[in-house]
């Protein structure tokens, strides 16, 4: 029992099994014979922690564990999530979450993650799902859910894994994973923010993929005294990513364009003392802030459909009231830039100033402007005085 006890540590750690021989029993020996006395610590040594030990350990219970599982799916109604994957290694993974009532409770478990030898078509990934249930003695008739994302292997309707479900499960009602499609929308950018997000990950990615000049990065952000020594990488398949390198970028901006300057990078330096781009920058920072937060609460055990749905409802109303804000030439719900706004000064040229002073001092404008939409007021402006429109 001690040994079993030791390997479920060990293997929800991530940890080599070498460790329990190399560090834990001897660890463990030193702290029983300080505390209590050599005797008590000698009886540790029968405990049998060799790596391939270990190794049976967590196999043995990984098998308990299933087993255990399958026992409480096989006269019960469940649902299913899967997704399909391409990890750092390049393997493709099939995994498979299953949600399932037991005890007059929700339950939410790991279903399997499976190895896709060939190509991940729908036949294929149907296969390994319909193998595994059937080598588990579940039945197809028992599944009244399933849940994936948009991709049309998964989700075709005449081709894809959902119609092959439907054909053993047609009863199984298909959910579209709302993460996804949410993340789907939020990359559906303007050309201008786009191009301010693209060249930032650009800049990221050039220091990033060159260990020289991380290194050198880091170097000159500790001389200069900044909060971070280093930018995060960015990621397109993950949805967290954005948003932490914008973040990142925004805090560190300042640091950012010395180091591009250094590099003797000056078009790409320039852009971090562009009013316009620094703006958008912020903006941007904040958006994708808010978008991960919604993403987080999406996300965890024990989320249901009603509930992602007030989220989401909820999301949608606060956009709105961050739009009433900016009408009323408020910033206040996006901190970075109403930084930025509050600390860029007007820099007009002597036509644009003459234009300033007009527009300042046309009585009918302040009269338009409480009853207006702040970009009706600016289109209007637009009109009347082209260089401050």
């Amino acid at each position: 029992m001690a040994s079993f006890k030791v390997a479920y540590r060990i293997a929800q750690c991530k940890k080599p099994h070498t460790i329990a021989e190399q560090l834990i029993l001897p660890a463990a020996q030193d702290m029983v014979s300080v505390m209590l006395d050599e005797t008590c610590a000698g009886k540790l040594k029968a405990i049998p922690l060799s790596n391939d030990t270990v190794a049976r350990r967590i196999h043995n219970i990984s098998d308990d564990l299933e087993d255990q599982l399958m026992e409480k799916l096989r006269d019960t109604g469940f649902a299913l999530q899967v997704d399909e994957a391409t990890v750092s290694n390049q393997d493709c993974l099939f995994i498979s979450y299953v949600r399932f009532v037991y005890s007059e409770s929700l339950r939410e478990d790991l279903l399997f993650c499976k190895y896709v030898q060939t190509r991940a078509t729908a036949d294929e990934l149907f296969k390994i799902l319909d193998s595994y249930l059937i080598e588990h003695d579940l039945k197809w008739e028992n599944c009244l859910g399933f849940c994936s994302d948009g991709a049309q292997t998964i989700a075709g309707r005449r081709k894809g894994l959902q119609a092959l479900i439907k054909r053993v499960a047609p009863q199984a009602q298909w959910t579209h994973c709302v993460i996804h499609r949410e993340a789907l929308a939020s990359k559906q950018l303007s050309p201008e923010l786009n191009k301010v997000l693209t060249d930032v990950v650009a800049m990221v990615d050039f220091i990033k993929a060159r260990p020289l000049k991380a290194r050198m990065f880091s170097a000159l952000y500790e001389e200069m005294g900044a909060d971070h020594t280093g930018v995060l990488f960015h990621s397109e398949a993950r949805w967290l990513s954005r948003g932490k390198v914008l973040s990142r970028v925004f805090e560190i901006r300042a640091e950012f364009g010395a180091f591009l300057e250094e590099e003797h990078m000056y078009d790409a330096a320039g852009k971090f003392s562009d009013e316009q781009i620094l703006m958008k920058l912020a903006y941007l920072s904040n958006v994708f802030e808010k978008l991960n937060e919604l993403n987080i609460q999406l996300q965890g055990r024990d989320k249901h459909l009603p509930h992602l749905a007030d989220k989401i409802t909820a999301f949608i109303r606060k956009l709105e009231a961050w739009g009433r804000h900016l009408d009323q030439r408020s910033t206040d719900a996006f901190e970075n830039l109403s930084e930025i706004a509050e600390t860029t000064p007007a820099d007009f040229s002597p036509a644009e100033e003459d234009q300033f002073v007009e527009m300042t001092s046309n009585s009918t404008l302040r009269l338009r402007f409480p009853v207006q939409t702040l970009s009706e007021f600016w289109l209007g402006v637009e009109k009347e005085y082209p260089l401050i429109g």
